[in-house]
C-alpha cells in the first residue's frame, strides 16, 4: 500500500522519500503521534483510577480501624465526659476562681500523665470581667 502510494509520486520526491532517514523519521513520527493519541490519556486514566482506589482503599482501611476500636472510643468518651462533669462541679463548688482553676488543672493533669502528656506550665490568665 505504502509502496503504491510512493509510485503515484513524482520522481523527486520518490526519491526523497526511499532515502531511510525519511522513513525512519515518519515511523518516529507515527509512533509519537500514536503515543500522544492513545497511550498518554490511557496512562493518565489509568494513573488517575490508581490514585482513586488507593484512596478509597485508604478511607476504607481507616473506617475499618474505627470500627475495630468503637467499644474502646466509646468507653474514652464516655470517661471523658465524665471527666468533664466531675470537673463542672468541682468548679462551681470553689470558693474563688483560682482555686477552681487550680483544683481543674490538677485534674487534668491527673488524665494527661496517664497518657505520657504534660503541661508547659500551670500559669492560666485571669476571667475577663463583664459589666452584668
Amino acid at each position: 500500500m505504502v509502496t503504491s502510494m510512493i509510485q503515484r509520486l513524482p520522481a523527486q520526491w520518490q526519491q526523497q522519500l526511499s532515502s531511510p532517514v525519511i522513513q525512519w523519521a515518519s515511523v518516529v513520527a507515527v509512533v509519537v503521534i500514536v503515543w500522544a493519541l492513545l497511550m498518554s490519556p490511557y496512562q493518565a486514566w489509568r494513573a488517575e483510577q490508581a490514585q482513586t482506589l488507593s484512596q478509597q482503599s485508604a478511607r476504607i482501611s481507616r473506617m475499618q480501624a474505627l470500627l475495630d476500636n468503637q467499644s474502646t472510643i466509646r468507653a474514652q468518651t464516655q470517661a471523658a465526659e465524665q471527666a468533664m462533669h466531675s470537673l463542672k462541679a468541682k468548679m462551681s463548688s470553689a470558693r474563688t476562681h483560682s482555686r477552681a482553676i487550680s483544683e481543674m488543672v490538677s485534674a487534668f493533669e491527673q488524665i494527661y500523665r496517664r497518657h505520657s502528656l504534660k503541661f508547659a506550665g500551670r500559669r492560666f490568665g485571669d476571667p475577663r470581667s463583664h459589666p452584668g
